[in-house]
């Protein structure tokens, strides 16, 4: 495995437990557990949405713009 692919998933990891235990400490883990499973359907079911996700030339500025309007529209968790 590449350093890269390695740190990529010890990321990963981090930040997974961090929003669990945010979740958990917010009394709201099937709230963001739905928001996640929203998420990730938009991405499997709109290619329109995963291109914009994985194309290097939007900015991150505008890709969280559009992820913050989506969480917005879909009520998800803060």
């Amino acid at each position: 495995m590449s350093s890269k692919s390695s740190f990529s998933n010890s990321t990963s990891k981090s930040y997974a437990i961090a929003l669990y235990e945010l979740s958990k400490e917010n009394s709201e883990i099937e709230t963001v557990e739905n928001g996640i499973k929203s998420l990730n359907d938009l991405i499997n079911q709109s290619p329109d949405f995963r291109e914009m996700i994985l194309n290097p030339t939007v900015s991150k500025e505008d890709k969280r713009n559009v992820i913050f309007a989506i969480a917005d529209k879909n009520n998800f968790s803060k």
